[in-house]
């Protein structure tokens, strides 16, 4: 009767302990809940910054599209060599401009 007695609320203390760890760890482990709502808000920035960098990339495969040797553009050729080469045409007027940091 005795061991009956000590026994019992102790497995019922240790059951509690289990449980009130798991739920912490539930809430606040690595992938808990709150991790969660981080992750997601995380999520949500870099896909925006995912959609602007495929913008960028777009717009940079144009640019280079124009150079290609099957349909090369001129004036895109001459804007290049012009900003590359420093290359003006004699009757150009130069503005000199102090460069952006």
């Amino acid at each position: 009767m005795l061991i009956k007695n000590l026994f019992l609320p102790n497995l019922f203390f240790f059951y509690f302990t289990v449980m009130v760890y798991l739920v912490y760890h539930a809430f606040s482990g690595d992938f808990g809940v709150y991790s969660l709502m981080e992750m997601k808000k995380a999520e949500v920035s870099l896909r925006e910054e995912y959609s602007q960098l495929r913008e960028v990339r777009r717009g940079m495969e144009m640019r280079v599209a124009l150079l290609r040797p099957e349909n090369l553009d001129p004036d895109m050729l001459e804007e290049r060599v012009r900003l590359n080469l420093n290359f003006v045409h004699p009757n150009d007027f130069v503005i000199l401009r102090k460069k952006r940091k």
